[in-house]
């Protein structure tokens, strides 16, 4: 039998966002947080959609269990089995 498979908790910036340019995601990722809105009538809203922009544009790493990939997991519909693959390939970019 095969060991079973060890995924990587972390990988950085830059294997993270080649992973996701490679699968098809990076760019309309980047357009979903560049479309957040900042200017609402809701303060609370814009705070949270710019706090949320500056958190995707200044990553650096890409962690597991982070709720901000969690987040972007849901956002397109990638199971947990998708997003422990795109751990795994991310972490071979060198």
């Amino acid at each position: 039998p095969l060991p079973p498979r060890v995924v990587p908790q972390s990988v950085t910036r830059y294997q993270g966002r080649a992973a996701l340019l490679q699968i098809g995601l990076l760019d309309d990722i980047d357009a979903y947080y560049a479309a957040l809105p900042i200017d609402t009538e809701d303060i609370a809203v814009n705070m949270n959609n710019r706090i949320a922009k500056e958190r995707w544009a200044g990553i650096l790493n890409f962690e597991r269990s982070s709720a901000e990939l969690s987040s972007v997991a849901s956002l397109y519909n990638l199971s947990e089995t998708q997003v422990d693959d795109l751990f795994c390939f991310a972490a071979t970019i060198v």
